[in-house]
């Protein structure tokens, strides 16, 4: 939900499941401090449309959720309410044994770091909002390559949800920044644990001609008339 601030005009985001409905919340602008009341509209009555076609990968996903026992909001650790200024990116840090380096890094390049520590959490958190980045170790939550719950639940994403976020897959045996080996496993780039020096760097690079590319795929469509 997008709200405005009416003191200094900055335009902030609040996550929809964030608000009660029928109750009036009272927040604080991050840049002017000033006190904003944000009250969920009522959900309008819509005519009722045959079902839409299920398809194979949103089953898989539905599936992989039922598995895992994902998590609601309700259940996050920080239920108070994140306000974030337009245009502000998020990114899902999964990966435990390196949060601590990679947070700085990720502030530095001007990313709101979330961290989890389970696979219920993160898979939860990534239902209910929109990351731009997700870093994900292979054996996070004490798991391992084939068995990581995250990583099953991203694979299998609608393209429409899943070109909008950038995925990195961090292991002891992956050759850093191999493409071959990043979309065998669905994911934007992997990366050594033993290169994590130079993770700022690879993500610049990386993040960047990503960027260019679905620049070029928008411009296309639209040209198409498919846009």
């Amino acid at each position: 939900m997008k709200v405005d601030c009416n003191k200094c005009g900055k335009i902030l985001n609040i996550p929809d499941e964030k608000i009660p409905p029928n109750k009036k919340v009272h927040v604080s602008c991050p840049s002017c401090q000033n006190k904003i009341t944000v009250e969920k509209p009522a959900a309008s009555k819509k005519t009722e449309e045959p079902p839409a076609e299920i398809t194979e990968k949103e089953t898989a996903m539905e599936e992989h959720e039922e598995k895992v026992e994902v998590m609601g909001p309700s259940e996050f650790a920080d239920e108070e309410l994140e306000i974030l200024e337009e245009g502000t990116k998020r990114v899902l840090i999964c990966d435990t044994a390196h949060q601590n380096e990679i947070m700085p890094l990720l502030k530095e390049m001007d990313y709101q770091p979330k961290t989890v520590s389970s696979d219920s959490e993160a898979i939860g958190r990534m239902k209910f909002t929109q990351y731009d980045l997700v870093i994900l170790a292979e054996d996070f939550a004490g798991s391992s390559l084939k068995k990581n719950n995250v990583l099953k639940y991203i694979q299998p994403m609608q393209m429409t949800t899943r070109r909008k976020m950038f995925v990195v897959l961090l292991g002891k045996d992956f050759r850093t920044m191999d493409n071959m080996q990043a979309f065998t496993l669905s994911v934007n780039v992997v990366i050594n644990f033993k290169d994590m020096d130079n993770l700022a760097a690879i993500l610049k690079k990386t993040i960047s001609e990503s960027d260019a590319f679905y620049k070029v795929y928008k411009e296309t469509l639209v040209a198409l008339g498919k846009a």
